[in-house]
């Protein structure tokens, strides 16, 4: 379709905009996001840098009388250049014709370029001055304007497609934007989710197949069946477009400046949906529970601004949002928004607006021993300047690996030592507010991380079952050790009879640092009994004494008178007679069979080995036994 170009009244000089209160640079929004494990993957601003690191454009203008472009950078301060824009566009009308995505994907990532596939028009260069009093751009975007980018492995299509490490399947998906109210300028439509993860290619998909932040008005489901439930009052809402249906929750948005926060966690398959204002205070939960009936997430990995993923309208007036592909807690969004109302909240007044918090990840980054570590903790809110930080508990545990915290909230040190600590941090801003927050940060074993193992020689009487033990030490080298340590024995040589056996207990011990941990060593043993005693097979003496015994009753039986003799009298002198053969001649337990008897543990002098095994590391010790 054909657009007439709206004027943009820019009564904003440069040196107008410079009367706006400064703020000094600070962590922006995706900062506190990595801090706590789940980094932006698409970033878009047209008021500051969102990454403090970030050095690249916020976003591109083109000027509608000669078709030159500007790229629009910050100041030192990390706030957009305003008065660039004012005097590139001086005398005509500018547009919005990309807004550059801020965490340095590759090639076009995932910036916001204008849909010139579906016939959409960028949105003309708008200006806004939310309560810091910063004169700043905005996207008032209206039907038939939009922005867009196609996923991986999307096919042929005009836009491209190279959208990078956008949520796809059922994945986690967190998304905020800032929007503006219709009080300047714009329109909020009944229809579609504005800001986030859409179809690739587009297309009208299967329900789940979007997650769109949305700032709308919803005619009535019997009226629209893309309403899938209302809010209270009249509208606008805060929702969220799952494609075909928008949800939309709370109470009808009064608010000028407004964040709206989103979240799909598939761990749970729940989600949740946050409003508040942009400027100060708290965010609010609207909704927080299952998908609607009827829907499974499978995300496609497009990107949009401003326009549905089949290409309709979805007009939003837009100044910031951001996409994660994980799912924040609520710590972490309250964080994000005390960053937001800190940035964009009225002069003087962060310290009431946005709560001071700590949003560094509890769980520092290891570092290893023998190298330097160096980790900044970051913060927000409060009066945003003159954070100091201190170690309230905890310290000793720091000293011992060889960390410190100094009062700009560097944690570092030199590591020599292996070890875990864990320890809480104060942190104080200029107004004198606090937040506390406990961590904990692992120095992992150096290449040269060893332990020793030694216990007491023991000495015992088989059987016995008191003085059987030695208490094993295992010792980290001097660098320290930290990791879990599992403990073996064994006994040697084997014994003639009865081998002693050896337990330990615990099986396993935890180092930390230099402290030594101990073990029990328990010997077992077995006591010589007794039992009925006969000749062995093999034993050639006890066999000889029964055979002479046999002789000897034949010798004694025909010396009696014949008158006198018989078979009986015969019969139990021979038996007699070898019996007492035998025993004469086996001399006892040591050379004959036997009942129930054994000899017991084998007198002697024995080596238990103790091996410790705790990754590839492995070390050993011995104990001196002595069987009595």
């Amino acid at each position: 379709m054909k657009k007439t170009p709206r004027i943009i009244l820019c009564l904003m000089l440069a040196g107008a905009i410079s009367q706006a209160r400064p703020v000094q640079a600070q962590a922006g929004p995706c900062d506190i996001l990595a801090a706590a494990g789940t980094p932006c993957i698409a970033a878009h601003s047209l008021a500051r840098r969102m990454l403090a690191a970030y050095t690249g454009n916020l976003f591109q203008v083109t000027r509608t009388s000669d078709n030159t472009t500007l790229n629009v950078g910050t100041l030192s301060t990390g706030i957009v250049n305003a008065a660039a824009v004012t005097s590139f566009c001086a005398g005509t009308t500018c547009v919005i014709s990309e807004i550059y995505d801020q965490m340095n994907t590759p090639a076009n990532g995932n910036n916001l370029t204008k849909d010139v596939a579906y016939g959409k028009y960028p949105a003309p260069v708008g200006w806004t001055t939310p309560a810091s009093g910063l004169t700043i751009p905005i996207a008032r975007i209206v039907p038939g304007e939009g922005y867009y980018q196609s996923g991986p492995g999307c096919g042929s299509i005009a836009s491209g497609c190279s959208t990078v490490n956008m949520p796809m399947g059922n994945s986690a998906i967190t998304a905020y934007m800032i929007v503006e109210d219709t009080s300047e300028g714009g329109v909020a439509d009944g229809c579609c989710g504005q800001y986030g993860d859409t179809e690739s290619p587009t297309e009208n998909g299967v329900n789940g197949t979007m997650f769109s932040l949305s700032y709308s008005t919803c005619p009535g489901q019997g009226a629209s069946p893309d309403c899938g439930s209302e809010g209270a009052g009249a509208g606008p809402w805060a929702g969220l477009d799952l494609e075909n249906g928008i949800f939309l929750y709370g109470p009808t948005l009064t608010q000028k400046y407004l964040s709206i926060f989103g979240r799909y966690d598939p761990s749970n398959t729940s989600m949740t949906l946050k409003s508040g204002d942009a400027t100060q205070g708290q965010l609010a939960t609207l909704y927080n529970g299952p998908l609607p009936a009827g829907y499974t997430m499978n995300l496609q990995g497009g990107l949009s601004l401003g326009r549905g993923g089949d290409a309709s309208n979805a007009p939003v007036n837009f100044i910031e949002g951001a996409i994660l592909a994980s799912a924040t807690t609520d710590a972490t969004d309250n964080a994000v928004q005390a960053n937001l109302t800190s940035f964009y909240g009225l002069a003087g007044s962060e310290t009431s607006n946005a709560t001071l918090a700590i949003t560094s990840a509890t769980t520092l980054p290891s570092g290893r021993a023998g190298t330097a570590y160096a980790q900044t903790l970051t913060a927000s809110g409060g009066s945003g300047t003159g954070y100091s930080w201190t170690v309230t508990s905890g310290g000793s545990s720091l000293t011992a690996v060889g960390l410190s915290l100094s009062s700009g909230g560097v944690l570092s040190g030199s590591t020599q030592t292996a070890g875990a600590a864990s320890f809480t941090v104060e942190v104080t801003d200029s107004a004198s507010n606090t937040a506390t927050a406990g961590f904990s940060v692992n120095i992992d074993n150096g290449p040269a991380a060893t332990f020793t193992i030694a216990g007491a020689a023991v000495s015992v009487a088989p059987g016995a079952t008191t003085g059987n033990t030695s208490t094993i030490t295992v010792t980290p080298g001097s660098g320290g050790f930290l990791g879990t340590v599992s403990l073996t024995c064994s006994i040697s040589p084997t014994a003639t009879s009865d081998q002693a056996t050896c337990s330990l207990s615990p099986s396993s011990v935890n180092l930390s640092g230099t402290s030594a941990q101990t073990s029990t060593l328990t010997i077992g043993t077995t006591a010589a009994t007794a039992g009925l005693v006969y000749p062995k097979l093999g034993n050639r003496k006890g066999w000889l004494g029964a055979g002479s015994g046999a002789v000897f009753a034949l010798l004694v039986f025909f010396g009696i008178p014949a008158r006198r003799r018989s078979w009986r009298t015969m019969l139990s002198i021979l038996v007699a007679m070898i019996a007492l053969g035998a025993l004469a001649s086996c001399g006892g337990v040591g050379s004959s069979g036997g009942g129930d008897g054994n000899a017991g543990t084998s007198p002697g002098t024995y080596t238990v080995t103790v091996t410790g095994t705790s990754g590839a590391t492995i070390a050993s010790g011995t104990v001196t036994l002595t069987v009595q």
